[in-house]
């Protein structure tokens, strides 16, 4: 269930942390008790589980910094961490979200201004659990390669969470639209255009996939090379990734990266790893 992989993002959160906002030992035990529950504890399927990985915590908070748990996680039963509190910072920080009623009047102004600027709005009610959801997605898109699977029964806010975190984030959110003539050539030119948006225009992109729209078993199998390679192998004509190639401003970003112009391999190479970087996938599963 996990590795070592798993570990590494522990330390990819705690190494997130504002050396402003984390000066005691205290602080330094919070964020990463939280970056823990994150990374094991929201994977664990069943209450008793969740029981014995926070008795666990407790433990190990005690024989290593030796500290009381309670006290050091504060009068918050769940821990939050986020870098959406300051709306409309160029550079958010990511901080302990310790005023909730604060955290509720952030969430909703953002809920409005998406909203306003949608055409299909949405009306939701943010009640606490939805608000931690909302943080725990915001949290995986906003790391390097950071992809979420999201299970649950339909209606239970899956998809509406995601969108709105994606809005906080200021991604750009791309889903499949379905209908009776859609097929893999369809599903191909929205793979293609999916992976211009993140690799040549260099956006940050969320591409949000849910199991309703699973009609062919290749899909599982391109999602599965975006989340391992980046990558949808042979999605590509050599004539489609000229034309990528030689659009002005990802020959700019290449030149800047010390890419071998005259090697397609090492262009294609530079276009993959932008994709990586920027595409994060969120499955939605019942």
């Amino acid at each position: 269930l996990f590795n070592l992989r798993d570990i590494s993002k522990v330390f990819q959160g705690v190494a997130q942390a504002n050396a402003d906002k984390i000066k005691d030992k205290e602080s330094i035990c919070r964020i990463w008790c939280h970056e823990c529950m994150r990374v094991f504890s929201d994977r664990l399927t069943d209450d008793p589980d969740r029981v014995w990985f926070q008795s666990m915590l407790v433990e190990k908070v005690k024989d290593n910094f030796n500290m009381d748990y309670v006290k050091v996680r504060g009068p918050h039963e769940v821990l939050m961490y986020g870098n959406y509190l300051e709306m409309g910072s160029v550079n958010p920080i990511y901080q302990e979200v310790v005023d909730r009623d604060h955290l509720l009047k952030v969430m909703n102004e953002y809920l409005d201004d998406f909203n306003s600027m949608t055409k299909k709005p949405m009306s939701l009610v943010l009640f606490g659990n939805a608000i931690e959801h909302v943080s725990r997605i915001s949290r995986v898109i906003n790391q390097p390669y950071g992809n979420a699977l999201l299970v649950g029964v339909g209606g239970s806010g899956r998809k509406s969470l995601t969108t709105l975190a994606v809005s906080i984030a200021d991604f750009k959110l791309f889903e499949i639209q379905i209908n009776s003539s859609y097929g893999v050539v369809e599903w191909k030119e929205d793979m293609k255009m999916i992976m211009k948006i993140a690799g040549e225009k260099n956006q940050p992109t969320v591409f949000m996939f849910d199991d309703t729209q699973i009609i062919k078993e290749s899909f599982l199998e391109d999602v599965n090379g975006i989340l391992n390679t980046g990558e949808v192998p042979n999605l590509f004509p050599p004539e489609e990734l000229a034309e990528i190639f030689g659009e002005p401003t990802f020959e700019k970003a290449m030149v800047e990266a010390g890419v071998n112009m005259a090697n397609n391999a090492e262009k294609y190479s530079y276009f993959v790893r932008r994709c990586r970087e920027n595409l994060h996938v969120v499955l939605c599963m019942s």
